[in-house]
């Protein structure tokens, strides 16, 4: 039987193709150096025109030039394609060594098998595949903490051979131990290359601004990191390619910029960021098909606009007092009572800022009768106190008349 080419470019790329093996034609080796940074590659020799098929997502076309394929590895790739109970027994007893192994591991993950296989026969990067197999069946059916073991050794298997495996094994682990996350994250970045702008490393940065943005509590070069790696993620996750992670990372930075601290003059210019962050994401995550989403960042950009500093202050707080009527009318005061005397309360606030009285007096009335009602008496004591500083302006004004 002829060696496998080593290494492989296992687990760095989305399934499928992530999971299939490359046989040992002319220029494989150049294939798998790319995928070893983190690089999807863009151009594939003739002899693997079935794996820059899968890569490009076209899995048909590429089980249609392997199927029937009399190399052992290609058979193992075409299950891998298209896992299947008979497939898998038939093959079962024809590969050998690490090939059944690895045949283990995909019908475990595809759900063919109930127990991940055991780690003989493989090393490498193939241990490393192997590992996280069994990582996942420990954290489903025994602990967190031993499939964090487990991926250490995965870690520790493919480090020295697939750079990017180690990466996104660490990033898997990062999801396990959230108090070492943002660590496990930047060890993961250190084994790319930083000027490769690819979608391994995006992730990665995206998955270390969330982290740093889940335990910042405040501190306002923690947030400020986490701005960094949303926006280095944004190279990679543009409007047209990465919608989903575009309107995501554009709403965590808006969040990172709204909760930093304002300590020097120039950090208004954050407020204005956030602003255009929000309506970017927005431009995603619209009210039909993303309600959710939609009514989180519309509320948010409602709250963001009423304190950005700027000369078209009344046109920003006419606008979001257009967003929170647009929230109320989406909102049911019975089944979120409070969170839409939340609303009620901004808008009246921002109603008041512009200076129409009356409309702001019912809306902060309404507010204050539905926190009260819902047992939420600090809230509803704020709101009155914004009630009585109101009086006393609409007092002060037909005075001056």
């Amino acid at each position: 039987m002829t060696a496998l080419l080593r290494p492989q470019p296992v687990g760095v790329l989305p399934l499928p193709a992530g999971g299939l093996l490359l046989p040992d034609v002319p220029g494989a080796a150049d294939v798998v150096a790319a995928v070893a940074r983190g690089i999807v590659p863009t151009i594939c020799p003739d002899g693997l025109a079935f794996y820059a098929l899968a890569l490009n997502g076209d899995v048909d076309g590429a089980l249609a030039l392997i199927a029937g394929a009399d190399d052992p590895v290609l058979r193992l790739d075409a299950f891998v394609i298209d896992p299947s109970r008979e497939r898998y027994f038939a093959l079962r007893t024809e590969l050998t060594g690490e090939l059944r192994v690895l045949l283990d591991a995909a019908a475990f993950t595809a759900g063919l098998l109930d127990q991940a296989p055991d780690a003989v026969d493989v090393d490498g990067e193939l241990l490393a595949v192997v590992l996280l197999t069994q990582a996942a069946d420990a954290l489903e059916h025994r602990t967190s903490s031993e499939a964090a073991a487990l991926l250490e050794l995965a870690v520790d298997a493919a480090r020295p051979v697939l750079p990017a495996l180690a990466a996104q094994l660490l990033g898997t682990l990062a999801d396990l131990e959230p108090q070492d996350a943002p660590r496990r994250y930047a060890e993961a970045l250190a084994l790319l290359p930083t000027g490769a702008q690819t979608q391994v490393r995006a992730e990665l940065l995206y998955g270390r601004g969330v982290a740093l943005q889940s335990t910042a509590d405040g501190r306002a070069g923690v947030l400020k990191e986490a701005v960094r790696c949303y926006q280095q993620a944004l190279v990679v996750f543009r409007r047209d390619t990465h919608p989903q992670l575009f309107a995501e990372a554009q709403t965590n930075l808006a969040l990172c910029h709204l909760a930093t601290p304002m300590v020097e003059a120039g950090d208004a210019l954050r407020l204005g960021i956030a602003v255009q962050a929000l309506r970017d994401a927005l431009t995603v995550w619209d009210r039909e098909s993303f309600p959710l989403q939609w009514a989180s960042v519309t509320l948010n950009l409602a709250n963001a606009l009423q304190y950005l500093p700027s000369t078209h202050q009344q046109d920003n707080l006419a606008e979001a007092v257009d967003h929170y009527e647009e929230l109320l009318a989406v909102r049911d005061p019975t089944v979120d009572p409070l969170g839409c005397a939340r609303v009620l309360a901004n808008q009246g606030n921002a109603l008041a800022h512009l200076g129409i009285t009356d409309h702001a007096h019912d809306k902060l009335v309404a507010a204050q009768q539905l926190f009260a009602a819902a047992g939420d008496n600090r809230s509803a004591d704020a709101v009155v106190a914004t009630l009585v500083e109101l009086e006393a302006v609409r007092l002060l004004a037909q005075e001056s008349a």
